[in-house]
């Protein structure tokens, strides 16, 4: 455990005395040995620049600072830039926003609402394919020409997914017309 002096602990973290004396006095840097008279006799050092990385806002301490930093080390070998974190956060401010702004003006749906629109979509056109074979084994059993048996599927066919497609557009409706009233 190495105890050194304000003077020497300024230098090391790269800001004047005065800024050190205040991180200090707010409480923090604790990790500081004194006199019985209350006079600062030295800073640990590990754990001085620990807090004093990790209680400084790095665009506070640039301001004071003889250098100018732009990465902070934590914990570890952690390295973290400061304006890196801060453009991320900026970021996801943004999209916060953007998305609230999309919600507000109802542009955006509910996904659990959605995902049951879908499901109840596809499960009728599953029902309406499978009951395709009851509602057409007769009419296919009496025709002998494969092209004809082709047709008749095809158009059945097609009349099923544009049920399902029709269905789906009416229900995606209904959702954006709810999340306007919302």
């Amino acid at each position: 455990m190495k105890f050194i002096n304000v003077t020497e602990f300024s230098k090391i973290t790269g800001v004047n005395r005065g800024t050190v004396r205040s991180a200090i006095k707010s409480g923090r840097i604790t990790s500081v040995e004194r006199s019985h008279a209350g006079r600062i006799i030295g800073i640990n050092l590990e754990k001085g620049l620990s807090e004093y990385q990790g209680n400084t806002d790095p665009s506070q301490a640039m301001k004071t600072s003889k250098e100018k930093p732009t990465k902070t080390v934590l914990s570890g070998n952690k390295i973290i830039d400061y304006q890196e974190e801060r453009a991320k956060k900026e970021h996801f401010v943004a999209k916060t926003a953007e998305l609230e702004y999309l919600k507000m003006a109802g542009k955006l749906v509910s996904a659990s609402a959605m995902e049951t629109c879908i499901f109840e979509t596809f499960r009728k056109l599953r029902n309406n394919v499978f009951a395709l074979v009851t509602k057409k084994s007769q009419e296919i059993y009496a025709v002998t020409d494969p092209l004809q048996v082709e047709r008749i599927i095809r158009v059945e066919l097609t009349e099923i997914f544009t049920e399902a497609s029709n269905g789906l557009f009416k229900s995606a409706a209904t959702l954006e017309a709810s999340a306007d009233t919302e």
